[in-house]
């Protein structure tokens, strides 16, 4: 076994204090293990000692995983990973779990210390390697004896904690490559001339050095691709400023049971949850032209409720309480339309933009607040018309005019009221057209030149509510009252005392403007039922059993954001230092079955495991077994003794107070004090080596 060179395990502590921060622990470790080789005082450790060393070892390790998981920083970024809704915001909450991944790696030194220490200072230089029979399935095999040295691990993980932080210095590569040499060539194989093995490992560096900084510029390159790929599969999502729908798209629409908000109200709760409006159409994507934002300041009360006003002065008599899981970083709200205030909202900032997105940012995780709401003005702002601009309510994509203008002939809608002609939409939708998820071929497959909502129009007559929503804005700005596109959720599902939105009540609608009013309205042309109708084809037999798990991960959400998390860590904290401590006394404290271990050994016998196993008696037992008089199953040991003394000449009764010494032995709870134990050890000794070997059954008969 190859013994690491000297100096290089403190070489590698000391770049790993440079690198962390940590230089006075790197020279306090470094000191740990290079002192051995000039002080000759020496710990003679036992493999049990060993053992509790590496136990101690591991509850560092995942101590400090289960610390490290439950921080803020980490369960944050897990949980934002998993709610976020694109792409950008599932990197950067990734990108936390990382950062708190590679501050675990950083401490790993310190963490992993007691057994490479313990090593270091005992009088073999090495750990027995039966310690680590656990890795092998718990059992001492033949492949698991010897010993071994656990500094060049130790050394790796050095290694690995500082090439964990990689403050970008010019040093840290040249560093990195002279200590890997260092360990290489104590390892070199001596058939190897030293010339060729210092031109390989160079000739390594320098391929290492060149694909360093090809790998980053490839890494570059896929983060580009990947990002835009998974940016063109996304359904929606307000945070691109646009929605990509699945009109023209051919096979079910697949949406799953996932609850994604809870909402709570005294009375009947608002229809629909809108997060996001769109305002132009290119192809089967819409578009907000608008995507900057405005702030929107906090309004205090003075009891830890903090206002945040979208429409001021307005009136609000509708309350409803939303609780939703957001992204750490950056998240968009879904709102009853006309919400004039949130109360309750903890956010670092909320900004609104002209379109009605509410984004709020520097989130706990999970918001639970207030929305007031009531008809009149809303966050959004009123139509424009600038063609030049690219801003525009009432513009009609040109390949959708010819279709859209012979309908809104076929209905009469110029020159009607406005309401006659958004209640003859209506009505031409309810009268003629069906609700579906299910997008066959050759229906909802346009034609050359058929644009996806032309054939919804004139020849599928069925859809899902993109459709409608995208159909109802364009027929409502040909009859001149301009509209929007709007996306979020509606509110079906009611479920024990409050409403469950689930993933597949995602929905579209549309926004008109009442110019009387001053005021812009929704418009659902979508046909009544088709929740069922998603529920019915996409809820699971599953879902009860989701539903639990997703309510205790919920409960769990709202005790860490709103709970006493301090106390929580502090428990773990106790329970890892309680641990440490117990490992500590049984390493360093004589036990009494240490003192039993030394008597039996005086008396030759070996050490058993459970009370009373260890017995000289079944020394006894084993002997005669092996002169044939062997006991039968289940038979009592007073009973077989008496067999014996029946059919044989040998001395059994002398083993009577033997028995009994035994019995108390196994049985009471008290056990044998040490003069008891050494009489039962010594006599049975004693009637052992009077024995005859031709007192079998045979020679008895």
């Amino acid at each position: 076994m190859t013994r690491l060179p000297p100096f290089l395990l403190a070489a590698a502590l000391l770049f790993w204090g440079w690198q962390t921060g940590l230089v006075v622990f790197a020279v306090v470790l470094a000191l740990v293990f290079e002192l051995p080789r000039v002080v000759s005082s020496r710990w003679e450790f036992a493999d049990a000692d060993f053992r509790r060393f590496r136990d101690l070892t591991a509850i560092l390790l995942v101590g400090a995983l289960v610390y490290r998981m439950v921080s803020r920083e980490t369960s944050d970024g897990i949980m934002d990973f998993f709610r976020a809704a694109n792409f950008t915001a599932r990197n950067r909450s990734m990108q936390d779990v990382l950062n708190s991944a590679f501050t675990y790696m950083q401490w790993l030194p310190l963490l992993s210390l007691p057994l490479a220490a313990a090593q270091a200072w005992s009088g073999t230089g090495s750990t027995p390697v039966h310690i680590y029979s656990y890795l092998f399935g718990g059992k001492r095999r033949p492949l698991t004896t010897g010993r071994f040295d656990v500094a060049w691990p130790y050394f790796l993980v050095v290694m690995v904690a500082a090439c964990s932080v990689n403050t970008r210095s010019v040093w840290f590569y040249p560093c990195v490559c002279a200590l890997t040499g260092w360990a290489l060539w104590a390892t070199q194989p001596r058939r190897t001339p030293k010339w060729v093995w210092a031109l390989i490992f160079a000739a390594v560096v320098g391929a290492g050095h060149w694909g360093h900084h090809s790998i980053r510029g490839l890494q570059s390159y896929l983060d580009n691709t990947i990002s835009n790929w998974v940016a063109n599969l996304l359904r929606r999502e307000p945070g691109f400023g646009e929605s990509r729908t699945a009109m023209g798209s051919i096979g079910r629409l697949k949406l799953s049971g996932r609850i994604v908000m809870r909402v709570e109200a005294e009375g009947a709760p608002p229809a629909l949850l809108r997060d996001s409006s769109f305002d132009q159409l290119r192809n089967t994507t819409w578009i907000a032209s608008r995507k900057t934002y405005e702030s929107v300041a906090a309004e205090f009360d003075g009891t830890n409720l903090t206002t945040w006003p979208l429409v001021a002065h307005k009136p609000a008599p509708g309350r409803v309480t939303i609780s939703q899981s957001l992204p750490k970083r950056e998240a968009w709200l879904s709102l009853p339309h006309g919400t004039a205030r949130l109360t309750g909202l903890t956010v670092g900032e909320l900004r609104t933009n002209f379109f009605g997105f509410t984004r709020v940012t520097d989130t706990p995780g999970l918001a639970r607040f207030t929305a007031e709401y009531g008809p009149g003005p809303t966050a959004d702002h009123p139509p424009v018309h600038d063609v030049k601009a690219g801003w525009d309510d009432l513009d009609m994509p040109p390949a959708e005019q010819p279709v859209i203008s012979s309908i809104a002939d076929e209905l009469g809608l110029y020159g009607l009221p406005l309401a006659e002609r958004v209640r003859a939409i209506e009505d031409y939708f309810s009268k003629h057209f069906t609700y579906t998820s299910w997008l066959k071929a050759g229906t909802h497959n346009p034609r050359k030149g058929e644009t996806a909502i032309s054939r919804f129009l004139t020849t599928a007559k069925s859809g899902h509510c993109e459709y409608f929503a995208s159909a109802t804005v364009l027929l409502l700005r040909e009859s001149g009252i301009p509209a929007r596109y709007a996306t979020g959720y509606a509110v079906q599902e009611k479920k024990d005392g409050q409403y469950i939105i689930r993933e597949r009540h995602a929905h579209a609608w549309t926004l008109y403007w009442d110019e009387a009013a001053k005021v812009w309205k929704e418009l659902d042309t979508t046909p009544g039922g088709w929740g069922e109708v998603e529920a019915a084809e996409h809820a699971s037999m599953f879902e009860p059993i989701k539903d639990f798990f997703s309510n205790l991960w919920h409960r769990f959400n709202v005790w860490r954001v709103f709970g006493d998390k301090t106390s929580f860590r502090k428990h773990v904290l106790w329970i890892i230092a309680a641990l440490i401590l117990y490992l500590i006394w049984r390493l360093f404290s004589a036990s009494k079955r240490a003192r039993r271990k030394a008597a039996l050994k005086t008396a030759g016998l070996e050490e058993a495991a459970r009370q009373g196993a260890d017995s000289a008696f079944y020394a006894i037992e084993r002997k005669l077994s092996e002169l044939g008089w062997e006991r039968r199953p289940s038979e009592p040991l007073a009973q077989w003794l008496a067999r014996i003394e029946r059919l044989s000449p040998l001395p059994v009764a002398q083993l009577r107070p033997l028995l009994t010494l035994h019995y108390r032995h196994r049985f009471d709870p008290l056990g044998l004090d040490e003069s008891d134990l050494q009489r039962l050890a010594v006599e049975a000794r004693r009637w052992l080596d009077q024995l005859k070997p031709d007192l079998s059954p045979q020679s008895a008969r």
